[in-house]
């Protein structure tokens, strides 16, 4: 298996109860639920108290309650004249409906100033947050998986506080130490990408071992599940995203695969952590294959893989992976039609899927073209396509 990595976030706290104690010494693949009906997570009835709502972001304007749905407990995050936040109202959404933002995705943060940038500007003016992890998993609280993840996050030039963007949360490759991960330049316009969203850097976990990486294998146990989540919620307080426009790029080791599983569509019941949170597409680039026993996943999530066939050694094949989102989408057809109107020979659509929710597999030999570059334009074309028609 290759590995590589990234994963980070705010200053946050959250609180899930107990739950089942999966083991992940097998690999069957994941529980699927029926996209669009929001069934009962199966193995998840144990679960105590969900992630808390977002109380009272006392010296950023007093924001209320955050995403999650009635009945959760509150993590408040104290303001610089706030107090602790408090238990905070139900989420906006509630349910299996819209999402924290209410009507159109809008986020708690619309409206609010980005925070300045420090002096001097920092490399392609990401700023640096940071959340605290609990150890909740989908399979149980970990309390070993407990720690602070960092997380950068870059704004357009032209950040406009009352409009909604689409929101991109990025994975790296592995790295030695702590420190922002290397990422697509998604926001680069020059080679393809759009400045007009905002990017997501996060931090791998820190571990015993010489390299950072992502928790790929641990299964249901793995603590990106609360991480993503709590970054999500604490970007989303801050500023104006798209919650119908959120998407999961990953580069190296398959995170994009874990979250697009466990966050793709609206659960309901809801999840132990978010439980708002609705990831509309997961991309990667040159990843590891499926991870071995993923969690319940929910649907449906708008699907790339971008596979380097020429690799030595080969890395694994991405089709594991489509047999997972076809299943999670409730895709009708088994054949695959060219992606792309010839733009990328070797992309192959799955046929039969719901509009807007678009499949796609490409296999490419990168020794003949730069990888990267083919990335941003690929991904950036991906997720036009994936956004809703009415986005701006």
């Amino acid at each position: 298996m290759s590995v590589r990595c990234v994963l980070g976030t705010s200053a946050f706290a959250a609180l899930v109860g107990a739950g089942l104690t999966g083991a992940c010494a097998s690999t069957p693949g994941p529980t699927l639920k029926a996209a669009g009906t929001g069934g009962a997570a199966q193995g998840n009835a144990g679960y105590g108290s969900g992630l808390g709502g977002l109380g009272g972001l006392g010296g950023l304007g007093g924001a209320g309650g955050g995403s999650d749905t009635a009945g959760t407990a509150a993590a408040g995050l104290a303001g610089k004249a706030g107090g602790a936040g408090g238990g905070g109202a139900a989420g906006h959404d509630g349910g299996a409906s819209s999402t924290d933002g209410g009507a159109g995705g809008r986020a708690a943060g619309c409206g609010m100033a980005a925070p300045l940038l420090p002096t001097p500007a920092p490399l392609n003016n990401y700023v640096e947050f940071h959340v605290t992890t609990t150890g909740a998993t989908p399979a149980g609280p970990q309390p070993a998986n407990a720690g602070s993840r960092s997380y950068w996050v870059r704004v357009p030039a032209d950040y406009d506080p009352s409009r909604s963007y689409r929101t991109v949360f990025q994975t790296g490759l592995c790295i030695q130490s702590a420190g922002q991960p290397t990422v697509l330049p998604l926001f680069n316009a020059m080679a393809g990408g759009s400045d007009e969203a905002i990017y997501v850097v996060i931090d791998a976990p820190a571990s015993g071992s010489a390299l950072r990486c992502y928790d790929t294998s641990g299964g249901p146990q793995s603590s990106d599940f609360e991480a993503f989540a709590l970054v999500h919620d604490a970007v989303a307080a801050r500023y104006c995203i798209d919650e119908e426009r959120v998407f999961v790029v990953s580069r190296g080791q398959s995170v994009s695969d874990q979250l697009g599983c466990y966050f793709g569509g609206r659960a309901n019941p809801a999840r132990p952590f978010g439980s708002s949170l609705h990831v509309r597409g997961q991309l990667l680039l040159d990843g590891e294959g499926e991870p071995a026993m993923q969690p319940q996943c929910d649907g449906p999530v708008a699907a790339l893989w971008l596979d380097d066939m020429g690799a030595l050694p080969p890395h694994a094949s991405s089709g594991g992976s489509l047999t997972r989102v076809r299943a999670q989408d409730a895709c009708t057809g088994t054949t695959m039609s060219p992606w792309g109107m010839g733009l990328y020979p070797g992309c192959q659509q799955a046929d039969g899927c719901r509009a807007g929710y678009p499949v796609v597999l490409c296999s490419i030999v990168f020794g003949r073209t730069d990888q990267a570059s083919l990335a941003v334009k690929m991904f950036e074309t991906f997720m036009e396509q994936a956004s809703p028609s009415s986005a701006p």
